[in-house]
């Protein structure tokens, strides 16, 4: 994903060149200039997050009994088809949450112990420091 913001020279025409150049490689957006910060965050910094949810899920499928190879097929796998899930379906992430939920399951187990943490607020927060550092450092 790559993110442009037209500069205070360019033109829509050079917008729309450029978010053909890059979307040639994957997808682009125009953006504000002043969200840019904002989407170093979200995009820039997004794909450590997954990572280190993968560091933690193979991690736990280990200390579970799995080999590490198949601990990391199965983290793969999971993030991939989830990915794809959300891109194709169509739902809100909450929806397709709600729907793989199942009351009283063992997802739902999983779900309080990550809500009880404070995981949104925990994304929420390190996205914002990713921000202020992107704004820090573009000084």
């Amino acid at each position: 994903m790559t993110a442009i913001a037209r500069g205070a020279g360019a033109t829509s025409d050079d917008v729309a060149d450029a978010v053909r150049l890059f979307s040639a490689i994957g997808t682009a957006v125009e953006i504000r200039e002043e969200l840019m910060d904002a989407a170093v965050a979200t995009v820039g910094s997004a794909p450590a997050y997954l990572f280190l949810l993968a560091e933690a899920q193979i991690s736990a499928a280990e200390t579970m009994g799995f080999d590490a190879a198949t601990a990391r097929a199965m983290a793969i796998q999971s993030i991939l088809g989830a990915a794809t899930l959300l891109a194709q379906d169509g739902r809100d992430p909450a929806q397709l949450r709600a729907a793989v939920t199942s009351a009283g399951g063992t997802t739902a187990a999983a779900m309080r112990i990550f809500e009880q943490g404070g995981f949104t607020a925990m994304v929420a927060a390190a996205m914002e420091a990713a921000r202020a550092r992107s704004v820090e450092l573009g000084k």
